[in-house]
């Protein structure tokens, strides 16, 4: 048993608790808490400084009378509570009575009788049964919502969760979520789980990493520390150019990193930071590969003339994502419709009226000529 004293002023919005043990050693605090949430974070506080790896549940009590979370401490200017730390535990016999609810709940049409249902009606100490929640989460897994916290820390219960629904790794204990062992095997069940996990997780540059590989667009769930990581991000574009978006402003900023990010995927050039869009040796390389990726350059870029015709080699259409100077060139415009007819429309309206623009556009486009090989 335990002994707890708190006090503070009545009219501030938060206690000042401290709970000792009977011998006078301080097990908690002295720290300040909201005063309508007190007795439920003292509960948890006591209940994560325990290291016994018992399912347990804490009584506070003042005199005879329980304090439940929900109690009123309004006008209160000292607490004592007496501590008792409680087993949970069930009988072989009522684990079998559980159990036979359970299975018996799977068959029932009426649906307030389903698992969920059932589940949620059970005592504490049988959410806090391990075989009981192992076989709950997989009649329903929304069951483990409604479990011990002492189950929701659990590496094989929590498993087996993830690998029915993702999801529910939201609902898993602080402890679980912080352990880079027990992230790593759910990253590699679902990716998505980073934005479930702890900070430290997520700036985990191990566990970022296995995520990425999965899925690159898990790049978004990453710390701030991993997204400014140079290789984490070069990975992640290498697959999905869309998240160099994820990435830090030093990043996709960071000239070297573009520069390899646009060789591996030139769409990559979308999401690089102002000055790398004005990088002419960048933007080149991005348009030899792909010369769509010309409207992703900066204005100035857009009207050089040797990238722009660079461009048009590959695919005159791409005169459409050309700057204002470079559709007013009279040779490169010709270029371009003398490949492609459909290209006037994207020239200047002093080309448009060009008489030797409009001879081009009214020849036949130059094809290339395919030639069918015939089966020996």
């Amino acid at each position: 048993m335990f002994r707890f004293k708190s006090c503070f002023p009545e009219f501030m919005a938060a206690i000042f608790a401290t709970a000792r043990a009977l011998s006078g050693t301080i097990l908690f605090g002295p720290q300040r808490l909201p005063r309508n949430e007190a007795l439920a974070i003292l509960r948890e506080e006591l209940l994560r400084a325990r290291t016994g790896g018992r399912p347990e549940q804490v009584q506070l009590l003042r005199g005879t009378d329980e304090l439940r979370d929900d109690a009123n401490l309004d006008g209160e200017t000292s607490l004592e509570c007496t501590v008792i730390f409680a087993v949970l535990e069930i009988s072989p016999e009522e684990r079998a009575s559980y159990l036979q609810q359970l299975r018996l709940s799977r068959w029932v049409q009426f649906r307030p009788e389903r698992p969920l249902m059932k589940f949620k009606s059970f005592s504490e100490a049988a959410r806090a049964d391990k075989e009981l929640v192992l076989t709950a989460v997989q009649y329903d897994v929304e069951c483990f919502f409604f479990a011990h916290d002492a189950c929701k820390n659990d590496e094989e219960i929590v498993l087996k969760v993830v690998g029915i629904n993702p999801l529910c790794l939201q609902a898993a204990g602080s402890v679980c979520k912080a352990d880079p062992k027990i992230m790593l095997k759910v990253i590699q069940k679902s990716p998505f789980c980073l934005q479930y996990t702890a900070t430290a997780i997520q700036n985990n540059r191990d566990v970022v990493l296995k995520a990425v590989e999965r899925n690159a667009r898990s790049l978004q769930f990453a710390g701030a520390k991993c997204r400014a990581d140079r290789e984490i991000v070069l990975k992640a574009a290498e697959k999905d150019a869309f998240c160099l978006a994820f990435a830090g402003a030093a990043c996709r900023e960071d000239r070297g990193l573009v520069r390899e990010a646009v060789e591996k995927n030139p769409r990559c050039l979308e999401f690089a930071g102002l000055e790398c869009r004005d990088d002419r040796e960048i933007v080149s390389a991005a348009v030899q590969q792909d010369p769509s990726s010309l409207r992703f350059a900066s204005a100035e870029r857009r009207d050089d003339r040797d990238i722009v015709l660079g461009a048009l080699e590959r695919c005159p259409r791409s005169l459409q994502y050309a700057g204002t100077s470079c559709k007013n060139n009279r040779d490169l415009v010709l270029k371009a419709v003398e490949k492609d007819p459909g290209c006037l429309q994207f020239a200047s309206a002093v080309c448009k009226e060009d008489s030797a623009v409009v001879a081009a556009a009214a020849r036949p486009a130059k094809r290339r000529r395919i030639t069918k090989k015939t089966p020996v």
